[in-house]
């Protein structure tokens, strides 16, 4: 979809859906005929009928080649909020699955002992506690936001349109980056940047373009070496140009960065059939191109919302630094739509399979649920996830398992994390091969940890309590605290 048209026809859903799943297509439009029924006389703020807004939403999930279910759930994601329907009503209509995406989906109303910022916290509660629950129903939010904030401009109050950019820069950018969904991260990092610093945003964006004028001759001239050397060696892959978003560049900005500094904003993009032509390509591109010194193997390590790619630098054409990124058609279909990409890759089973991914493989996960349990407050809860789970990240090892933390997290939250038996015996830490029984020292990125246990270990108390970052350490440490008491 042109992301500067405000709303898809019908015929331009239909086609994009049959393209991928025409088998549910009479089911889809289904849906789209009792959306339209239930939001007939109804209108945007642009003026458009409303049908347009849940149709729309629902094109955004078919990009990302989404489920039948979740497509339907995206046409009647406003209908029991909006209209006089019920979920009951969804679900004896449809389904009981697409009656509880549509739940996902639908803001709390009416709580008459909440003014209308508390129920803001309560709604933002409810979306973000989706993130532990169900990946396709934060689909739907996203993609709902994604519309949402390519319309804002017709919100008549500025301060309206700077609140909701603010809370899809703070809430809804850091939810896709979680689960991997990079189109979608991107898109609304640009649009809320746009609203929140529209002069800035300009600038950036005059950037964007200029770089992209001054080295596109250059990297036009790379492509066409590597898909030469790449066909002499049969290797079989998709090589294309990358360009970094405006606000991606601003963020560079704010570390210090300048133009010349920036090696990834056109960077080559080569999509290969398997693993192995990965490793293979990467040889054959620095035959050609002299690489600097800068490998990161993320095919090997994944990055935490399942990122795989092996990325390199290379000194280019025009003696310009480039970035060179490999990975497979499934890894590509991954880093850009996240979860959401398991539809193709594993159909029937996605439901299950994205459950399990998300249950096994998203260090978030399980932070989500302690945070949730040691807050009641809606407020405080939403500050816990935004200190704990979105800002930045470490990773730290501890035998063969990669331990997962926010930065500010001490000895004791990894030993928690790791295992909360050996925890509680917990005597001391030896990080990088340096012995230490200071159980809060900081632990820094990377570092390799070894726990010191003791079996007659005093175990967890009260400054325990006050210097553990994490909900998990801290649950953890209370329910021990209070087994000592009961002793």
């Amino acid at each position: 979809m042109d992301k500067n048209k405000e709303f898809v026809t019908l015929p331009e859903y239909v086609k994009l859906v049959e393209s991928y799943n025409a088998e549910d297509l009479d089911k889809v439009l289904r849906a789209y005929r009792y959306a339209e029924a239930k939001h007939a006389g109804k209108t945007r703020d642009s003026g458009a009928p409303y049908i347009t807004h849940p149709l729309t939403v629902s094109y955004i999930l078919a990009e990302d080649h989404a489920d039948s279910n979740a497509l339907c759930a995206g046409l009647l994601h406003d209908t029991v909020e909006d209209t006089n329907t019920t979920l009951d009503d969804i679900k004896r209509d449809f389904n009981e699955d697409i009656a509880s995406l549509v739940d996902d989906a639908t803001k709390m109303s009416n709580i008459s002992y909440m003014n209308k910022e508390e129920l803001n916290y309560a709604n933002l509660r409810k979306i973000l506690l989706c993130l532990a629950k169900s990946p396709r129903g934060i689909q739907i939010k996203l993609a709902d936001r994604t519309h949402n904030m390519r319309t804002i401009g017709y919100k008549e109050k500025p301060e309206k349109r700077e609140k909701k950019a603010n809370e899809t820069q703070t809430i809804f950018v850091p939810i896709a980056d979680k689960f991997g969904m990079y189109n979608r991260k991107t898109e609304l990092e640009d649009l809320s940047f746009k609203e929140i610093n529209t002069t800035r945003y300009l600038m950036c964006l005059e950037e964007q373009q200029r770089c992209i004028e001054e080295y596109y001759d250059n990297i036009q001239k790379m492509l066409k070496n590597i898909k030469a050397i790449l066909l002499d060696n049969n290797v079989s892959a998709e090589v294309k140009m990358r360009v970094t978003n405006v606000y991606g560049i601003y963020k560079k900005h704010l570390a210090g960065k300048n133009l010349d500094d920036m090696y990834d904003l056109l960077a080559i993009k080569i999509i290969t059939e398997n693993e192995m032509d990965c490793y293979k390509t990467m040889g054959l591109v620095h035959k050609l191109y002299e690489p600097y010194n800068l490998v990161n193997d993320y095919i090997a390590s994944p990055k935490e919302n399942l990122y795989q790619s092996l990325n390199t630098v290379v000194i280019g054409d025009g003696n310009k630094l480039t970035q060179v990124r490999i990975r497979t058609r499934a890894m590509d279909a991954i880093n850009s739509h996240g979860l959401a990409a398991f539809w193709d890759l594993y159909r029937g089973d996605a439901k299950y399979k994205m459950q399990e991914a998300l249950e096994t493989s998203f260090p978030f996960y399980n932070s989500l649920k302690d945070i949730d349990i040691e807050n009641p407050d809606n407020e405080a809860f939403l500050n816990a996830v935004s200190e704990e789970i979105f800002q930045k990240q470490k990773n730290i090892y501890y035998g063969h398992k990669k331990i997962v933390l926010p930065v500010t997290a001490t000895t004791i939250d990894a030993a928690y994390k790791a295992n909360p038996d050996l925890a509680n015996k917990l005597v001391g830490v030896v990080i990088n091969n340096h012995f230490t029984d200071d159980l809060f020292t900081p632990i820094d990125p990377e570092a390799i940890v070894e726990f010191i246990t003791a079996e007659n270990a005093p175990g967890p108390n009260p400054d325990w309590l006050e210097n553990a970052k994490t909900a998990t350490a801290r649950l953890a440490i209370n329910k021990q605290l209070n087994k000592q008491k009961i002793k």
